[in-house]
């Protein structure tokens, strides 16, 4: 069913049978407008055309025109840099030709008591041809910003290379050092480099060259979290140790209960596994 179309006869019918003036226009307002408007539905609008029969009621009808349709998202898909932007349009085009020159989408619109009523009803087919246009231009756009993140990684990589190789050079810390210097050592070893390139790899270099300068080594600071809790580890052993021989001590003088030494053994036995580790 065109719901669209079917908007478009029942406002007709409701006209005829109210008595009413049908103008097929379209309403504008350019937002500096004081009157209040109001949007309605179908069976809303058609019961108000009937029973309040207002004096004139405007209407427009869009038919369906493929080709305009599609132009704004070709535009789109070519400014993305889509691959082919032409070729993820051909489906839909052949798949909703048949619906060229009908109508895609009605609005109707009519006076009330000094309030603009308007009620708007597209058809099912054009909804499905929306979805179809939006689903394709936001494929591209995924693939965009996925190529774009893939291209930003391989130039990371580039850079990172070059920079190390430029942080290693003997000429890197020669002298009295400065950016510019050292920029100008890396533009005659990269000749292939254009300025913006130079700079972050001069700039990338200075810091590998920091870093290797300050001592820094990979795996430092998690062999020192290690011998730390070794330390920590031995010293709730030792503790352990001393409240457990008390203990015995104790209990010795006290009770004679075997139920009571076997546990102390297994609190012992773990003790001795706890130094092992």
């Amino acid at each position: 069913m065109n719901e669209a179309a079917a908007l478009g006869k029942a406002i007709r019918d409701g006209t005829v049978a109210s008595g009413a003036i049908l103008i097929e226009a379209t309403v504008h307002s350019d937002g500096s407008a004081s009157g209040p408007t109001v949007v309605v539905e179908q069976p809303d609008a058609i019961r108000l055309i009937v029973e309040i029969k207002p004096r004139v009621i405007y209407l427009f009808e869009q038919p369906f025109d493929l080709m305009e349709e599609i132009e704004t998202p070709q535009e789109e898909l070519e400014s993305i840099g889509a691959d082919s932007p032409s070729d993820g349009l051909k489906s839909v085009r052949r798949r909703f030709a048949g619906y060229e020159g009908q109508v895609s989408a009605a609005i109707a619109a009519f006076m009330i008591d000094g309030i603009l009523h308007t009620v708007v009803s597209t058809a099912g087919w054009y909804d499905e041809f929306g979805s179809a246009i939006e689903a394709i231009v936001a494929a591209a756009r995924e693939d965009a910003a996925a190529n774009r993140f893939s291209e930003r990684s391989a130039q990371a990589q580039k850079v990172g290379r070059k920079a190390a190789l430029l942080a290693r050079h003997p000429s890197f810390n020669y002298g009295r050092v400065s950016f510019d210097k050292r920029m100008m050592l890396a533009e005659a070893l990269f000749e292939d480099c254009d300025q913006g390139e130079l700079s972050e790899i001069t700039r990338r270099a200075e810091h590998l060259f920091w870093l290797e300068q300050s001592g820094f080594q990979r795996g430092m600071f998690w062999r020192a979290r290690t011998m730390q809790l070794r330390e920590l580890l031995g010293g709730c052993g030792r503790r352990l140790h001393h409240h457990v021989c008390g203990a015995e001590r104790m209990i010795s003088r006290h009770a004679s209960n075997h139920a009571i030494r076997c546990g102390l053994q297994q609190l012992q036995i773990r003790h001795h596994v706890s130094e092992g580790i």
